[in-house]
């Protein structure tokens, strides 16, 4: 799987040669002349040739790798970028459930919320139940939303193109 970047016209959904299948989807346009796509070569010689079924599972695995990445890191609270692997959604959401249950007794928490582009830590310490409220609800609705774009961009795909001939 690889991002091009090409002219417009150049893109196709599907190139068939006598070595390979060239699988091009998710285009997006950057001019009146250019766009980007996310391309998938199949090697006939070491996989064979693609039919429909190993290609939507191809596109859907990338469309899920797609997700996974954003949610992991495009989350940005106040200014902040969060790092939202599995391991800190567990930490947010037992320390939110506890500063509920105790009405913020377990509170100030300070939490790494992810780094700056240089690398250097962020930290935010939570001093009340509102404001960690606020963050964790941001970040579940973000979450929600990322796996709904996912959801829609699976369920909406044209495979029309896609279908090679004998």
């Amino acid at each position: 799987m690889s991002k091009v970047f090409g002219l417009t016209e150049r893109y196709k959904p599907l190139v068939t040669t006598q070595t390979q299948t060239i699988v091009s989807y998710d285009r997006q346009t950057v001019d009146d002349k250019n766009s980007t796509w996310q391309e998938i070569v199949f090697y006939h010689k070491r996989e064979g040739k693609p039919d429909l079924a190993r290609i939507k599972s191809a596109i859907f695995a990338d469309i899920n790798r797609q997700t996974d990445e954003r949610i992991l890191s495009g989350f940005v609270w106040e200014g902040k970028p969060v790092w939202l692997s599995q391991e800190n959604e567990f930490n947010f959401k037992a320390a939110y459930d506890i500063a509920v249950q105790t009405d913020g007794a377990n509170l100030p928490l300070k939490f790494k919320l992810g780094e700056d582009a240089d690398g250097v830590p962020i930290y935010h310490t939570f001093r009340s139940l509102n404001v960690l409220q606020d963050f964790y609800t941001q970040a579940i609705a973000y979450i929600q939303q990322c796996l709904t774009d996912g959801w829609n961009k699976k369920d909406g795909f044209d495979w029309t193109p896609y279908v090679i001939p004998e």
